[in-house]
C-alpha cells in the first residue's frame, strides 16, 4: 500500500479566517444601527437589508428583497438615481444627500455612503443611509433666523441686499417704507398690538413682493420693496400707496399709519444693493422732511448720504479687519476705591493716531443694523480681555458690556455671549451686560424674557443711564437686574445744585430698596466723591477714578489701584 500525506492546515485556516470574515461582517452587517442595504447593480433589486433598515423605512425583509432601489424614491429622482449607479466606486464615495421614501410615504433626507462589491457573483453596491432630515431642518431653521427677522418672517435687509447682490447684473428699484408711528404703538400699547400691526402690514407688503419681487423689513418701523423689472416702478409704488393707506388692525384697536417712501435705482442712483437701500431710506427722509408721500432720491442729496454710505462702508470694513479696539474704564468702590470691574468701550482708530468718536458711528450702525456684528466683536474681544485679566493675576475681575437695543431684541444676545465666552474658554457667565433703560423698556414683556434668560446663565445685567428713561415702578420690581447706573447728567454738580442733590438721593433710595447696587457715572470731581460717599453710593466711574485705556495700560492702573 503506498500513500501521500498533504499538509492542508494553511488550506484550512485560511478557509476558517474567510468564513470568520464573512461572519463578522454579517454582524455588523445586521447589528449596526444605521440602515445597510445591498442591490444589484444591473437590475437594482434589493439584495439583502438589515434591520435598521427594515425599521427605518417600515418595509419587511421580505417586502424590501421584492423592490429595487427606485420604489425609495421619488418619481422626480428617477433620472438621478439611473445617472448614479452608472458611475462605478472605488471604495466609499464622497455622501451626497437624497429624500428618500418610506413606506407611509412620508419623506426623509438622508446622506448616502456607497461602495461597489460582488456579493454571489452578482456585481452589486453596498449603501449606508444616515438620516440627516433633523439636521438639515435645524441647519435650514438657523440660516432662516438668521436671514429672517422673527416677528414678521420678511428678509432683514442685509439679506435682502445680498440676495439683490448676488443676482445676474440687471437693473431693478428699491422702495424704501417709512411707517410714522410703528414703534410708538408697540412703546404705548404693549408689544402684542405692536406685533400684530407689524404682522399686517408684513403680510400686505409681502403679497407686494410676490408680485413684484422682494420685501425686507427694518426694525422697528421700516419696510423695503425691491422691484426687480424698473419697468413695474410705477404700478408698484401705487400699489405700495395704496396698500398703506388702508387702516390696520392691530388687536382690539385700528391704526392709521403714515408712510413716507424713498426710491432709489440700482445702477443708477448706486453701485451696491446696500447703497441702494441707503438712498433709498435718505430720499424717504427727505419725504418725511418735506411733507411728501414719495420721494426719487437726487444727486443734490449727495453730500449728506455719500458722507453717510462712506461711513457706513469704512464701518462694514473696519468690522471684516477689526480695525476697532476696547478701551477699559474701571467701576470701583465707592468707600475704598478698589476696583469693582472694567467696562469696555469701543474705539475707532485711525491712520493719523487719532480715534473717530463712538457718538459718530454708534448711532448708524444702530441706523443699518450694523451694530449687530459690531456687537458680536465686541463680546469676543471682551471675553478674551476676561481671559487675559485672568491669566495676569485678575481672575474675578468682571468685564461689562454695552448691548444696544438692536442686539437685546433682534438679535440672539444670549447665544452670542454663549459663543463668545466659549470660545475664550470661560463660562456663559463671563461677561457683564449693560443695557440702556429706554432700550429695555420699548418692549417690556420680551425684555423680561430675555432678561430671565441671562439670570438662568448666573450673568449680571446693569440698567445703564437710568433716570434717562421712562422705567416705572412695576417694571423695575419685576426685571431681574443687578445694578443700576445713574446717569452721568445727574452727577454734573450734586454737590452744589439742590435739584441734581435731590434726584440722585431718590435714585439711590430706589436702587437701595430693590435691592440692587448703583453706580454714578461720570464722577470727575472730588467734591462729587465726598457727596456720594455721604449717601451710600455704592460704586463710582468717571475720569477721578480712571480713564479708558487700551488693556495693557488698564492692567497697571488695576495695580495702582490695589497699591
Amino acid at each position: 500500500m503506498t500513500g501521500a500525506v498533504q499538509d492542508v492546515t494553511e488550506r484550512l485556516e485560511a478557509a476558517a479566517r474567510l468564513i470568520d470574515a464573512e461572519r463578522q461582517f454579517r454582524l455588523m452587517f445586521e447589528r449596526n444601527p444605521l440602515p445597510f442595504w445591498l442591490f444589484a447593480v444591473d437590475s437594482l433589486r434589493f439584495l439583502e437589508v438589515n434591520q435598521a433598515a427594515i425599521r427605518q423605512y417600515g418595509y419587511s425583509r421580505d417586502e424590501f428583497l421584492a423592490m429595487t432601489i427606485l420604489d425609495l424614491r421619488p418619481a422626480s429622482d428617477a433620472e438621478r438615481v439611473l445617472a448614479d449607479v452608472r458611475k462605478p466606486r472605488d471604495g466609499f464615495d464622497e455622501p451626497g444627500i437624497w429624500t428618500h421614501r418610506r413606506k407611509d410615504g412620508s419623506l426623509l433626507s438622508v446622506r448616502v455612503h456607497s461602495a461597489d462589491l460582488e456579493f454571489d457573483g452578482v456585481p452589486a453596491r453596498l449603501i449606508l443611509a444616515e438620516d440627516v432630515s433633523q439636521r438639515l431642518e435645524y441647519e435650514r431653521e438657523l440660516a432662516f433666523r438668521a436671514s429672517h427677522d422673527g416677528t414678521t418672517g420678511l428678509l432683514k435687509t442685509r439679506a435682502l441686499a445680498e440676495v439683490l447682490d448676488a443676482r445676474p447684473a440687471a437693473a431693478y428699484a428699491v422702495a424704501y417704507v417709512q411707517l410714522r408711528g410703528l414703534a410708538l404703538i408697540g412703546d404705548t400699547l404693549g408689544r402684542t398690538v405692536g406685533d400684530a400691526v407689524r404682522c399686517a402690514v408684513a403680510e400686505r407688503l409681502g403679497a407686494l413682493g410676490e408680485r413684484f419681487g422682494l420685501v425686507a423689513y427694518q426694525p422697528s418701523q421700516d419696510f423695503v420693496l425691491a422691484v426687480l423689472d424698473p419697468q413695474q416702478l410705477p404700478q408698484a409704488q401705487q400699489a405700495l400707496l395704496e396698500a398703506l393707506s388702508i387702516p390696520v388692525q392691530g388687536g382690539d384697536f385700528t391704526q392709521q399709519l403714515q408712510a413716507h417712501v424713498g426710491v432709489a435705482r440700482y445702477p443708477d442712483d448706486a453701485a451696491s444693493a446696500e447703497e441702494v437701500i441707503g438712498s433709498a431710506a435718505q430720499a424717504a427722509h427727505a419725504a418725511q422732511a418735506e411733507g411728501r408721500g414719495v420721494a426719487r432720491f437726487e444727486r443734490s442729496m449727495s453730500a449728506r448720504i455719500g458722507e453717510r454710505l462712506r461711513l457706513v462702508g469704512r464701518i462694514h470694513q473696519a468690522i471684516e479687519r477689526q480695525e476697532f479696539e476696547l478701551h477699559f474704564q474701571p467701576v470701583v468702590h465707592a468707600d475704598s476705591g478698589a476696583p469693582r470691574l472694567l467696562e469696555a468701550l469701543i474705539r475707532w482708530p485711525q491712520a493719523d493716531g487719532g480715534y473717530i468718536a463712538p457718538d459718530q458711528f454708534i448711532q448708524l450702525c444702530e441706523d443699518t443694523g450694523l451694530i449687530l456684528p459690531l456687537g458680536r466683536w465686541v463680546m469676543r474681544a471682551a471675553a478674551q480681555a476676561r481671559r487675559t485679566l485672568a491669566e495676569h493675576g485678575w481672575p474675578q475681575m468682571p468685564v461689562a458690556v454695552n448691548v444696544s437695543a438692536l442686539q437685546f431684541f433682534d438679535g440672539d444676545l444670549v447665544a452670542d455671549l454663549a459663543q463668545a465666552c466659549a470660545d475664550a474658554g470661560l463660562g456663559a457667565d463671563g461677561l457683564c451686560l449693560e443695557l440702556t433703560e429706554s432700550s429695555v423698556m420699548r418692549q417690556p414683556q420680551h425684555a423680561l424674557e430675555v432678561l430671565r434668560q441671562l439670570r438662568a446663565l448666573v450673568v449680571c445685567v446693569a440698567l445703564d443711564d437710568f433716570g434717562t428713561g421712562f422705567s416705572s415702578m412695576a417694571h423695575l420690581r419685576d426685571l431681574p437686574l443687578d445694578t443700576l447706573k445713574i446717569d452721568r447728567s445727574f452727577i454734573v454738580d450734586v454737590h452744589r445744585d439742590a435739584r441734581k442733590a435731590s434726584i440722585c438721593e431718590a435714585l439711590l433710595t430706589l436702587g437701595r430698596s430693590l435691592g440692587l447696587g448703583v453706580v454714578a457715572e461720570g464722577v470727575e470731581c472730588a467734591e462729587q466723591l465726598r457727596w456720594l460717599r455721604a449717601h451710600g453710593c455704592d460704586y463710582v466711574q468717571g475720569y477721578l477714578t480712571g480713564r479708558p485705556l487700551p488693556l495693557p495700560q488698564a492692567l497697571a492702573a488695576l495695580g495702582a489701584l490695589t497699591a
